[in-house]
Formats: C-alpha cells, sequence, structure tokens
C-alpha cells in the first residue's frame, strides 16, 4: 500500500476500462470536459472543483491539487480502454485510517450515462480499496434525488443504511435529503465470484488514449 502511496503509478483495469490518476499533463482535455459538462454536473456536483474551472490554467491547477492530495484523496479518471476517451471521474477518500474506511464518489461524462460504464468503475474502485488499500468498509453518499447515484451503489451490492430527511440545499434553493451506503470486507469478499479489476503498479498514462 505504502508503494502506491508515495509513486501514484496505480492502474485499475476492468472489463471495458481502466483507471489511473489524473496528471497535470491532462489539462487541456480536461478542460475541454469541464465545459461540455458544467450544465449535466450542476445539479449534484456544485461543489466539485471541476465547477471552478475557466481555463487550462484552472484545469492544471485542479490537476496538480489532485495529485498532490494523493494518499489523503485518490482521483481517478475511467477511461474506455479500446479507444481512451475519458468515461468517468472517481474519488476515494479517507474516512478513518485506523480502521481503515474510504469514501466513493464519481460523476459520469454527459455522453457516457446509462450503459455501466460508473457501476463497472465502482466497483473496479471497490476492488482497489479492499485488495490493495485493505479497508475494513468503503462508505458512499448522495442525495436522495439522485436515481442514478444510489442506483448504482445498489447493483455495487452496497446496503443502505441511513437516509437523512431533506438536510441540505440545492443550488436552487430546494431541499432534498442524504442516503448513506456501506459495504462491509465480508461482503466485498462475498462479492468476488466475478471477476476482479486487474491492479497493478505501471507507470500512469500522460493522455487520455493509449
Amino acid at each position: 500500500m505504502f508503494e502506491i502511496l508515495l509513486n501514484k503509478s496505480v492502474r485499475i483495469e476492468s472489463k471495458r476500462l481502466f483507471l489511473r490518476p489524473f496528471q497535470a499533463s491532462d489539462a487541456e482535455w480536461y478542460y475541454a470536459m469541464s465545459l461540455k459538462n458544467k450544465e449535466h454536473l450542476r445539479r449534484y456536483e456544485f461543489g466539485n472543483p471541476v465547477m471552478t474551472i475557466e481555463s487550462v490554467e484552472d484545469a492544471r491547477k485542479v490537476l496538480v491539487g489532485m495529485s498532490l492530495d494523493w494518499g489523503k484523496n485518490f482521483f481517478l479518471g475511467a477511461f474506455n480502454r479500446q479507444n481512451g476517451e475519458f468515461i468517468a471521474q472517481i474519488y476515494i477518500g479517507v474516512v478513518n485510517w485506523g480502521l481503515p474506511e474510504y469514501r466513493v464518489g464519481y460523476f459520469v461524462e454527459q455522453g457516457h450515462e446509462g450503459q455501466g460504464y460508473v457501476t463497472e468503475a465502482v466497483l473496479a474502485a471497490l476492488d482497489f480499496i479492499f485488495e490493495t488499500l485493505g479497508a475494513q468498509r468503503a462508505s458512499l453518499e448522495c442525495s436522495d434525488t439522485n436515481s442514478r447515484s444510489y442506483h448504482v451503489a445498489e447493483r455495487c451490492g452496497m446496503l443502505r443504511e441511513a437516509h437523512f430527511r431533506q438536510n441540505k440545499h440545492t443550488p436552487d434553493g430546494a431541499v432534498e435529503g442524504t442516503l448513506f451506503f456501506g459495504m462491509l470486507r465480508s461482503e466485498w469478499e462475498a462479492r468476488r465470484a466475478y471477476k476482479p479489476a486487474a491492479i497493478t503498479l505501471s507507470p500512469a498514462i500522460s493522455s487520455p488514449g493509449e
């Protein structure tokens, strides 16, 4: 695990995707992606740093920040294995090093919704969390109006543990609640009948395509 925290060279492969850390050299395409997806992301990702990007330099600063934060938080791009196209962003945050517990988050590029990519990417991230980072549990939270997001958690086998009703405002001033999901190591082990993601420590790729 400590090698991953130091060299940031993780690569995770699933059936259709590969996941890798972002790099400063991704700035140009990441900027273009952020502009294309701002309206798509505004409803549920209004606090995400991607929403602050207005230039290539802004994108570079965001990506450098992600890189410097590696080990406290893990930001991974999910890309199509066939053509290198960006599919989704996966976030893994440290909740408790001592247990340990990690929290998963994500957003999908607007042209790739409804194709099972995020479920596949999150399953791969869960393999990384339990297999490589040695987690005892993983957690996820999302708005109770975000059906796409909570269906991902359910398809990944995470259990709904709590529902905080009307506990926050949306960007337009409406009120909504938060759903909390969790998965224990024993539950992840029970689901490993499917082919797990391949996790390697190979040099990270510096552009979307291979």
